[in-house]
């Protein structure tokens, strides 16, 4: 039986269930889902909805407990310290699971994981490996590589990865991992990813595309290559700060994926999320002087979900969202 790790708190209460959702959706068995939260009332309704799936073992809510550490590079980003919950997985997964797939809260399922993921789940367990990760060089360079001390050419993503969680508690990963959170003489650019990165340097098992795929690197709509993915795609990840719920991430066509799987769930067509509004009208500017295209098929919800967007705070706006889901 596959166990699988989420963490996040109230800001992607939505964006986490719907990545739930589709992962059970795509299962061929049952399977256990743990989720660190930082607040899991906010999260009590749609837990119900994922303990009703045919495919739920058990669905095991931890709050997270505040540890005094010291968060970096969270404040006014799309990155919560929820990303570092990762690194104390430790404290609250039982001893006898022997392994977990983490999946980040912006990465869906959207196809069956049989094909991809199985087969390389058995190779990642025959490995010596700790973790096996995508890798992906495109923020790495020297200046990042000196940064932070990496002895390979090598950087993975971290929003999916295997897990030997027999060994990662055996070997005491928890506290190597917090010496280098708690190393003052590291700029974490890229938050716990990095700190990832530096622990383990280039010794994981290699994850193909298909179960870590970047639908942000779809610049133009094509419709060949999105019933490429649609069909052989089984994980795409919303990789770096476009996301279909903020303005910037409808300038990119692979915002359809979400929205398909969150309009099947909520009585809602869109769902919006306003971090930052000087950067939010500088997008709608763009929008109209440019005439840059924006994937919205349904203008007028649109707009609509602009203005609740815009007077709502963004707690309760997504409190909104929740009350529209389909029981």
């Amino acid at each position: 039986m596959k166990n699988f790790l989420y963490c996040f708190d109230s800001n992607y209460n939505i964006q986490g269930f719907c990545s739930a959702y589709s992962l059970l959706e795509n299962l061929d068995e049952p399977a256990n889902i743990f989720i660190i939260h930082k607040d899991p009332k906010t999260f009590s309704k749609l837990q119900k909805k994922l303990e009703q799936h045919q495919n739920i073992n058990s669905l095991n809510i931890y709050k997270f407990q505040n540890y005094d550490f010291d968060f970096p590079n969270t404040s006014n980003n799309h990155i919560s310290e929820a990303t570092y919950y990762r690194l104390f997985i430790s404290k609250y997964i039982p001893d006898d699971i022997k392994y977990l797939i983490y999946i980040d809260a912006d990465a869906f399922f959207l196809n069956p994981l049989k094909k991809d993921l199985y087969p390389i789940f058995e190779n990642f367990q025959k490995s010596n490996f700790g973790i096996a990760a995508k890798t992906t060089n495109e923020v790495l360079d020297d200046p990042t590589i000196k940064e932070l001390r990496l002895t390979k050419s090598m950087y993975f993503n971290a929003g999916i990865l295997f897990i030997d969680y027999e060994r990662w508690r055996n070997e005491k990963y928890f506290v190597k991992l917090i010496d280098i959170l708690q190393n003052s003489k590291i700029q974490f650019k890229s938050w716990d990813q990095d700190i990832l990165n530096i622990f383990f340097d280039g010794n994981y098992f290699e994850l193909n595309e298909e179960l870590n795929f970047n639908i942000n690197s779809i610049e133009r709509e094509n419709e060949n290559q999105i019933d490429f993915i649609e069909k052989n795609v089984t994980i795409i990840h919303y990789i770096g700060s476009p996301k279909p719920w903020n303005i910037k991430g409808l300038f990119s066509p692979g915002y359809v994926f979400f929205y398909n799987i969150f309009r099947d769930l909520f009585n809602e067509v869109y769902f919006l999320n306003i971090n930052n509004r000087k950067n939010f009208f500088s997008f709608l500017i763009k929008l109209v002087l440019l005439k840059e295209r924006i994937y919205v098929d349904k203008k007028i919800k649109f707009l609509e979900e602009i203005i609740f967007a815009l007077f709502l705070k963004k707690d309760k706006n997504t409190i909104k969202k929740i009350k529209k889901l389909k029981l």
